[in-house]
């Protein structure tokens, strides 16, 4: 009896593929050599190990993916089957690209008559159905079993019109067959079962009705690149009417959640498209418009990050921009957006002395959006992303002197004024934001996932959601001094996330910080292993965020007053002021340090080690800090805890002291 799809979770694939082998090897059909030797392989490299059988042994494909068919009580699609399939370019519209890559699956057939949506995927879970209703809309998904890499050549062959994808997994006598055709199959044809030679029953293995509207229609759609760009004056004033700009910031914002460098990027660019174009007097749906192509600006442009400024300064990231600027407003073609928000994503890297592109256009030219977002996206970029071409975050001051000394080469000098007032505008809600205690969720659910982000935000925390260890550690690298509390399922990545706990807990990281556990299993060895790692609670699924919220708010709660009951007090003449900052920069501290010295006070606010507010009687910031290195004789008090204000200011105590004792030995401290 083959067991049934409904039974096979996400996380059995790689035990189904084990079985195979473990069956393989006692049914003699491999070595016990070749079997240790797959084993390895998979295990070390995570390699499929039906691919590694494919290569290795002489067991055909089709055995392999019947089998493995069999235990998902589904259907399977060959390697040639799939290369010489006609697919419709109705059922490529319904999944993005972005969507096929994450989820090892591809889109084969759409029949709207049926609303129903049928993918080959490498994992045919009813996990992946449901990630798939969710980002095309269709009710019902049929999901069939297919190699990786023969979905690899497939999203290829499809979606970057590569005839010669398939080239190196199938046969030579079956290759050139296949070549001479591969690019006309992506023409539109009429949706039947006909169209498609494919070996796999088309009879839905899964129903769900959706509820309420889908919103990934709009980002799924793939108009082909031949379209033409819609120009009805009307839709600038049915943006705001139709809420169309809440839909796209928050499809956007599930879109950049999972790159840790450019988490809410898109949003923060918007925010500065709408303050200049409020400071430079502009209309309101000329406003609208501009912030709907801030937000919409990198939809399928790639992992790197492109700006006016990066496009200017890097040959790659040009070649980059020249392959991919046009990628949003293709994807967004049949849309019926205004033709101010196309023009500014169209002419983004476009710069005021003519040397840009596409087009070359110079000063006057190029569209005023074009001008404003290019000045948006590259100061969002300098003060938020730390891989911005100056390898560091720049203050907005730092951001806005970059800007101006550009302005006439790049940027339009016009446009300096209004960004310096904008950026003046935003400072509040930036401190605000740094303020928030920021909790980190690493799930592979996305649907449990968000949920659980929406009711910490609405308690007022700062959220960062990603489903992968890779990610996890890739964010944890960046901004892992503002993370307070941490929310992990220890299963996801097959259960490598313990060792990403083990490994903070070893490196001290979670000290002071907030771990909950939630997880599926219930047994006492997990329970326990939990908090011999430092989780301050567990918490077994199915549960209600609600309640996970609950738990780690007065987790929190609990760490924040115990911090703020730490404190230590000295001499300045026995532990000079520079070993004080020196000790808590590296342990990373955060809290009050009070000195009392010449007959003044002063005061340095600590976050994770980093100076982020100084002040000693009239003098503000490093001077304050300068001059207070020059106390002998004195007194400190620390007081642990998150400072009251976290602004602008973020200073390396390194550099700080290195400055403070070069002025210092040249007696420029004016106390």
């Amino acid at each position: 009896m083959t067991k049934s799809i409904q039974t096979v979770g996400a996380s059995d694939i790689r035990h189904a593929e084990l079985n195979l082998l473990d069956q393989l090897r006692d049914e003699g059909r491999i070595s016990a050599g070749l079997y240790e030797a797959i084993y390895k392989q998979a295990k070390r490299a995570g390699e499929s190990i039906v691919e590694l059988l494919i290569e290795h042994s002489n067991i055909e494909e089709k055995e392999l993916l019947k089998r493995l068919a069999d235990v998902y009580g589904t259907r399977f699609v060959t390697t040639e089957r799939l290369a010489r399939a006609h697919i419709d370019q109705a059922a490529l519209s319904k999944v993005p690209r972005r969507i096929c890559e994450l989820h090892q699956c591809f889109p084969v057939l759409f029949e709207p008559q049926r609303d129903l949506l049928a993918v080959v995927s490498v994992e045919p879970t009813e996990a992946l159905v449901k990630e798939i209703q969710r980002a095309s809309g269709v009710r019902t998904i049929q999901a069939h079993l297919a190699r990786p890499k023969a979905i690899a050549a497939a999203i290829r062959k499809y979606y970057a019109n590569d005839p010669t994808a398939f080239a190196s997994i199938l046969p030579l006598s079956s290759t050139s067959k296949i070549r001479a055709a591969a690019l006309p199959e992506v023409t539109p044809r009429a949706s039947t079962t006909e169209g498609i030679q494919l070996d796999i029953d088309w009879q839905p293995q899964f129903t769900a009705k959706t509820t309420g509207s889908h919103g990934g229609a709009f980002l799924s759609a793939r108009p082909q690149a031949s379209a033409p760009i819609q120009k009805d004056p009307a839709s600038q004033a049915s943006i705001e009417a139709s809420g169309l700009l809440e839909i796209v910031r928050a499809l956007v914002g599930l879109l950049e959640e999972s790159h840790p460098y450019l988490h809410n990027h898109s949003s923060h660019v918007a925010a500065v498209t709408e303050k200049m174009c409020e400071k430079l007097g502009l209309s309101h749906s000329e406003k609208q418009s501009l912030v709907l192509a801030a937000l919409l600006h990198d939809v399928g442009k790639g992992k790197e990050h492109l700006t006016a400024l990066s496009v200017a300064r890097s040959e790659s990231h040009r070649a980059q921009a020249q392959r991919c600027y046009a990628i949003p407003i293709h994807r967004f073609a049949a849309a019926n957006l205004p033709e101010i928000t196309f023009q500014a994503i169209e002419s983004m890297y476009e710069r005021w002395d003519g040397q840009g592109l596409p087009r070359r256009l110079s000063q006057n030219q190029i569209p005023l959006g074009a001008r404003i977002l290019a000045i948006a996206d590259t100061y969002s970029d300098l003060v938020t992303h730390p891989h911005n071409p100056y390898r560091r975050l720049l203050s907005p001051s730092e951001a806005i002197d970059v800007i101006e000394q550009l302005s006439g080469s790049i940027f339009d000098p016009g446009l300096i004024g209004a960004l310096r007032k904008s950026a003046g505008a935003l400072s509040t809600d930036g401190a605000n934001q740094e303020n928030k205690t920021h909790v980190l969720i690493l799930d592979a659910s996305m649907e449990f996932a968000q949920s659980l982000a929406t009711r910490f935000k609405e308690r007022g925390f700062e959220v960062r959601w990603v489903n992968s260890l890779f990610q996890a550690e890739r964010l944890w690298g960046v901004i892992n001094h503002r993370i307070q509390v941490i929310i992990v399922d220890p299963d996801t990545d097959n259960g490598r996330a313990w060792q990403w706990i083990a490994r903070l807990q070893q490196e001290t990281a979670l000290r002071d910080r907030v771990l909950v556990v939630t997880s599926h299993r219930s047994d006492s060895f997990s329970i326990a292993r939990s908090y011999e790692l430092g989780a301050a609670d567990y918490v077994v699924k199915p549960v209600a965020p609600d309640v996970i919220v609950a738990k780690a708010v007065v987790a929190f709660e609990r760490v924040r007053q115990k911090n703020e009951k730490r404190g230590f007090t000295g001499n300045l003449k026995e532990m000079g002021l520079a070993e004080v900052l020196q000790a808590l920069a590296h342990g990373r501290k955060s809290g009050l340090l009070t000195i009392q010295g010449n007959n003044m006070d002063g005061q340095i606010s600590l976050h994770q080690g980093e100076v982020v507010e100084a002040s000693y009687g009239p003098l503000d910031g490093e001077e304050a800090i300068y001059a207070m290195l020059k106390i002998k004789e004195g007194s400190f008090h620390f007081e642990a805890g998150l400072p009251q204000r976290i602004g602008p200011l973020r200073l390396s105590v390194e550099s700080l002291l290195l400055e403070g004792m070069r002025r210092l030995d040249e007696g420029e401290s004016r106390f």
